[in-house]
């Protein structure tokens, strides 16, 4: 388990810190944060997250290279085995993605899903 994260940090109820609620919430978790941080922005390894500027919002990438760079940087986490579902969509400038993972323990993940547009990146599971 882990400590719970919402849009705006970490998650408190009654003054206390919120758990996740199961090893599948916290892998989903760990995933969002992977997928939410820009490619080059954590100083501690600028090799980590989503080059969203040169990979994902440049008009002329085809929906299959996005697409596998998403499965790749998901299949980068330590913990992932395999992704067990994945779909994405393309409608004018946003792209829309969810997926399921089992982890090398045999978790399943909680489904998570990913919206990016130029204007902003939401990750929620």
């Amino acid at each position: 388990m882990d400590i719970k994260l919402g849009s705006e940090g970490v998650v408190l109820e009654k003054g206390k810190l919120k758990i996740t609620s199961s090893r599948g919430e916290s892998l989903a978790q760990r995933l969002t944060i992977r997928l939410r941080t820009h490619f080059g922005s954590w100083f501690l390894n600028t090799q980590y997250g989503i080059d969203y500027f040169k990979r994902v919002f440049e008009k002329t990438i085809p929906k299959t290279s996005i697409d596998a760079l998403f499965q790749a940087e998901i299949n980068r986490d330590v913990r992932v085995a395999k992704i067990l579902d994945f779909h994405s969509d393309i409608v004018q400038n946003t792209y829309k993605m969810r997926f399921k993972v089992k982890a090398k323990d045999g978790t399943v993940s909680d489904q998570v899903s990913l919206t990016a547009t130029p204007s902003g990146i939401s990750v929620n599971f």
